[in-house]
């Protein structure tokens, strides 16, 4: 992937007022907004903003999702402020429930002849032609939809369509921290503090009760906008010597045999820990004004949109494996020493994926 910053943004479109010089400057103002003091509907305010400005866009939007099935504009610039908080979609309706349904960006020159084309009223879009649509999603799991609108017919470029993609993720990370809007509470999401009943694949015949213990818990990024590049990849750098060590580790352990399909696996992970083309993905993104963990995070959300889906179950159990490696990476980088919490006896073990390693 060329890197998205190097041209391109706001390419044919005159810049409006304070637009930014640069997504770069872009990245570094949403940094700012994000220590800024202020509650997560003020930072969301910012963001659409900002983007609007560097992108020399009429509209800019964010509509997150609210309870199964509903996406709401959470905040815009451009279209009518009342209607924000009001304005909802379910998701496969119109060109963003569309986005939000299937995962992928939307871009036309004439939304209004778009055949999945939805008006809302109360919003006073009527008049912009030009769409650009991209999911706000985390590995797989949507959030929302990030969209940018003109009024003139015109198509945006590839690298803006990169580029608002980058900045997508960014809001989700940013969602996941819990630092944009808090969850409204009768919009009709479950409680998390209630139980919940979860379909799984058994490990062993039987019944079982006792403590879970999750193989892979959450690991919630800082702030996804790096200050110094130089530093995150150096951050980097020192991550995967420390990742292709502990691999070297477990596969020279006295408890490996020395042939088996075990191993065949493990030495798989050590191509994937010492691949220069992911090696190389992971510092584009670094380059583009992401953190080291963002762009780990950012890697393992692109491969699953590419394998994860994949009706091949050898790519399938590939992805597996690359987002196991990611996995490992993302603690070095976030965790010291890669620690991790330990099962209390009886625990049962809860994995999403249970990988060779």
């Amino acid at each position: 992937m060329s890197d998205p910053f190097a041209s391109g943004w706001g390419a044919g479109k005159k810049p409006g007022p304070g637009a930014a010089s640069s997504p770069k400057l872009l990245l570094r103002r949403l940094r700012q907004a994000l220590a800024a003091p202020g509650d997560g509907q003020q930072r969301l305010d910012q963001i659409v903003t900002l983007i609007a400005q560097s992108m020399a866009a009429e509209v800019c939007s964010v509509y997150l999702i609210r309870g199964q099935d509903t996406l709401q504009l959470s905040a815009t610039e451009g279209l009518k402020s009342e209607a924000v908080h009001e304005a909802r979609l379910k998701i496969g309706e119109g060109l963003v429930g569309i986005i939000a349904r299937d995962g992928r960006a939307i871009v036309t020159a004439k939304a209004r002849e778009h055949p999945e084309f939805r008006y809302l009223p109360e919003t006073g879009e009527e008049r912009y032609s030009s769409f650009l649509g991209v999911p706000i999603q985390k590995l797989g799991r949507t959030m929302g939809v990030l969209t940018v609108q003109n009024e003139r017919p015109m198509t945006y470029t590839e690298e803006e369509s990169e580029a608002l993609a980058l900045v997508a993720m960014v809001i989700a990370e940013m969602a996941e921290a819990g630092t944009l809007i808090p969850r409204a509470p009768n919009d009709g999401e479950e409680d998390e503090r209630e139980p919940i009943h979860i379909q799984a694949q058994g490990a062993a015949d039987g019944v079982a009760i006792g403590p879970a213990h999750l193989h892979e818990p959450k690991l919630l990024l800082p702030n996804p906008i790096a200050e110094d590049p130089l530093h995150e990849r150096a951050r980097l750098r020192d991550a995967l010597d420390r990742l292709r060590a502990d691999i070297d580790a477990m596969l020279d352990g006295d408890d490996m045999a020395d042939t088996g399909e075990h191993i065949e696996v493990l030495e798989t992970y050590r191509l994937f820990a010492n691949d220069r083309g992911w090696v190389r993905k992971l510092e584009e993104f670094i380059v583009s004004g992401l953190t080291a963990e963002a762009a780990v995070d950012a890697a393992r959300t692109e491969a699953r949109l590419k394998l994860g889906t994949a009706s091949d179950a050898y790519l399938r159990q590939r992805f597996d494996d690359m987002d196991d490696i990611a996995q490992r990476l993302m603690r070095r980088l976030i965790l010291p020493d890669g620690e991790r919490a330990m099962p209390e006896d009886g625990a049962i073990l809860i994995a999403r994926a249970l990988g060779p390693g």
